[in-house]
């Protein structure tokens, strides 16, 4: 009885708060997630850390744009090291997701993972995106470049539960090669367990050829851990830690100062049914706290609902934004959306006795 004697005060007023509690938590959840999965995809590109360091483009302004020779290779000091090809497809027409080119062999002495396959048109699906693309063994995937048009069917062969490349393709380097639209010498990167420095002219008996030593010379060649790298790339397109808790803040600033304008004038707008309330000699207090008590949860559902919203939609656009784990302070920080309604309606309140 309570919520319908406000549904029927408030009337539209009641609706429009609820929509813009609702609007705003799935902003907030929306720009937090894209920000953070973004930033999180970048550190995925680059494998995991562990010791691992990586030879890349760094001429390149993104990592998926810069190609480095194989030939690279060969002036590590590493105990193993994997020549990967990084290609952004589409899978079956709908999906678009990460394909990484490996040699399975240093690619499975780098990771400690078993990837016994050989050959060509062969695939490795991540665990996460084999539930979602609902595939099995032995099944065919249709795989498009998201670089050029070149289209590839590949067999699933198996599956890997290993993190970062539970939401990734595995095939093999001459194919990810193909789809990528670069020659059998070069790779996008270069990942290695050793020392993360590239050799100089003649050292370990190799003297590599000259262009080679002109690439490494003027930086186009690089080598740096893990890491490094992915927090050089996170940085140039804005998505450091301290970036996205930028976008974080100011995301929950404008949906916060939505709400509160939202319960000021919700109050507002309802003046003279409100007063009627004062008039039978009820306090300012006793008014917010039946508002509180009867609408409170009611808010908070609609704050829920939008911030579950945000995250589903996040989710769906791309796996090539990584999947984020759930975190305390994302529903702490769509929670304080109700409190701010609460000091909206309370200074609307306030404002009443004026």
């Amino acid at each position: 009885m309570g919520v319908l004697l406000e549904v029927r005060v408030f009337g539209p007023a009641l609706w429009l708060m609820l929509i813009v509690v609702g609007l705003s938590s799935f902003t907030v959840s929306y720009s937090i997630l894209v920000a953070e999965s973004a930033r999180r995809a970048l550190e995925v590109a680059v494998g995991s850390g562990g010791g691992v360091a990586v030879v890349y483009d760094g001429g390149s302004r993104f990592l998926l744009t810069g190609l480095v020779p194989v030939e690279s290779k060969r002036i590590l000091n590493a105990t193993v090291a994997s020549p990967e090809v990084l290609v952004p497809v589409v899978v079956s027409g709908s999906r678009i997701v990460m394909l990484r080119g490996i040699d399975p062999s240093n690619f499975s002495m780098l990771e400690q993972v078993s990837v016994a396959v050989s050959g060509r048109e062969w695939v490795v699906v991540g665990a996460e995106l084999a539930r979602v693309l609902r595939v099995n063994v032995g099944d065919t995937l249709l795989i498009q470049s998201g670089l050029n048009s070149r289209v590839l069917v590949l067999k699933v062969v198996g599956f890997i539960e290993k993190s970062p490349f539970s939401s990734e393709l595995l095939a093999s380097i001459e194919d990810a090669q193909l789809l990528r639209g670069c020659g059998p010498g070069f790779v996008s990167i270069i990942r290695f367990r050793g020392e993360a420095r590239l050799r100089g002219s003649g050292e370990g008996g190799y003297l590599p050829p000259a262009w080679l030593v002109r690439a490494v010379l003027s930086g186009k060649v690089s080598a740096s851990p893990v890491g490094e790298v992915a927090s050089r790339y996170s940085d140039a397109f804005g998505l450091s830690r301290s970036a996205v808790g930028v976008v974080s803040a100011l995301a929950l600033a404008v949906s916060s100062l939505a709400v509160f304008a939202a319960g000021y004038m919700g109050v507002l707008v309802r003046r003279s049914e409100l007063s009627v309330f004062r008039l039978l000699g009820a306090s300012r207090h006793w008014i917010f706290s039946r508002l509180v008590r009867n609408l409170g949860l009611v808010f908070l559902f609609s704050c829920l609902v939008g911030g579950i919203l945000g995250a589903v939609f996040v989710s769906s656009l791309s796996l090539l934004f990584h999947p984020v784990e759930p975190r305390l302070y994302y529903l702490l920080v769509l929670l304080v959306l109700p409190v701010v309604w609460g000091v909206g309606v309370w200074t609307g309140l306030k404002a009443l006795e004026r």
